[in-house]
């Protein structure tokens, strides 16, 4: 009996050292707080429902490109996180119950829960240049809060592209990181305000490979066009680059690009 209960209390503490060896848990290092799995992994570009505090209830964390949880106040794929990186819906952190049966998946940005807790696949589409990360840019390209157009009155959070000397031709871009997490990029443009008379350009779209992997090139862009909006696919893209060309160099070859979907 007694060699029983000597084994019992060695399998209890054994079981013990286990959890607490491949628990998940929250870390932090010079670049941010991240999250280690149980198995040793850890989420990035992506969605994952954590228990942060073992308290049976999951709260969901957005975790950029190199793995560090993306804190608030911010928009992420259409979605509210707060000061923690928590998701909220009208400043209320969404939760989920897991019970002793039930079991738990990572969601990726492609997947998103409503505060029903109703299980979506529709932020695929939902995608937001502002939000996205920008791997590498070239001068004269920036992102504002809000500019005119020619003819179409002001886009909020935008993209400029600025056609300024020295830059040249078609040498005007951004990157954004996607992670194969978007199905389509919805892509709305027009001249910005002051575009001169003998002024031509045309934006191109690339995939990854960014010299010959061409997704979009638009019509000529000149000071009578209107704000247009398209559709990309770029459901295969883990990177997407959006170039800006004209046939001048001179500081009145100005586009702009929409940094929100409405």
């Amino acid at each position: 009996m007694k060699k029983i209960f000597y084994f019992l209390v060695l399998v209890v503490t054994c079981m013990l050292y286990v959890n607490t060896i491949f628990a998940g848990q929250w870390k932090k290092d010079s670049g941010g707080w991240w999250y280690q799995n149980d198995n040793g992994s850890y989420p990035k570009s992506c969605w994952q429902w954590i228990d942060g505090n073992n308290d049976n209830y999951y709260e969901c964390y957005y975790f950029d490109y190199y793995g560090y949880c993306v804190l608030g106040p911010k928009t992420i794929d259409g979605y509210q996180i707060d000061n923690n990186g928590a998701w909220v819906v009208n400043g209320v952190v969404q939760k989920k119950s897991v019970g002793p049966t039930s079991s738990l998946s990572g969601i990726s940005s492609n997947n998103s829960y409503d505060s029903d807790k109703t299980f979506l696949n529709n932020s695929r589409t939902k995608m937001n240049l502002a939000s996205l990360q920008v791997t590498t840019k070239s001068s004269y390209v920036n992102i504002v809060d809000s500019d005119e157009t020619m003819l179409d009155g002001s886009f909020g959070k935008c993209i400029v592209f600025r056609n300024s000397v020295g830059s040249g031709n078609g040498s005007l871009y951004i990157e954004f990181y996607l992670g194969y997490n978007y199905d389509a990029l919805n892509l709305t443009y027009a001249p910005r305000k002051g575009m001169k008379e003998d002024n031509v350009g045309i934006i191109e779209v690339y995939g990854d490979d960014v010299e010959g992997d061409l997704l979009f090139e638009s019509e000529d862009i000149n000071y009578r066009t209107h704000s247009k909006t398209v559709n990309i696919d770029v459901s295969n893209c883990e990177f997407v680059r959006i170039k800006y060309g004209c046939n001048t160099s001179w500081d009145h070859g100005n586009v702009l690009i929409k940094g929100s979907v409405e």
